[in-house]
């Protein structure tokens, strides 16, 4: 069985609306027409982040996108995370800057954490 939902966060970039379908995972954040997708796994989610402020320096070498990790609270009402650029040289997982966080705390609906 597929389980699929939506959820609302109020987060340090604005609302972040994200959609669910198994362990993948979109969205839309209002800071500068942000998107996210990614996957759910463990309580964490794996993505990338993109902007459209600057539409020259958008896309996967841009400065308006990057990877991003965010850690879903045990309770599913919170997440802590962070974010990179690529413009940074930042593609991986494993080498965003830790200093660079995403907050977020649950508005409406779920987010299933273990598909």
């Amino acid at each position: 069985m597929v389980q699929s939902g939506a959820s609302l966060w109020e987060t340090n970039f604005g609302i972040l609306s994200l959609n669910q379908d198994g362990a993948f995972v979109w969205g839309t954040y209002n800071y500068a027409g942000g998107k996210v997708i990614g996957a759910v796994s463990q309580g964490v989610i794996y993505g990338f982040w993109w902007e459209n402020d600057d539409a020259t320096g958008a896309g996967p070498e841009g400065n308006w996108c990057g990877p991003f990790v965010m850690r879903v609270g045990a309770d599913g009402r919170s997440f802590q995370g962070i974010y990179d650029k690529a413009s940074r040289g930042v593609k991986t997982f494993s080498a965003i800057h830790p200093s660079y966080t995403w907050t977020g705390t649950l508005r409406s609906g779920s987010l299933i954490t273990h598909p």
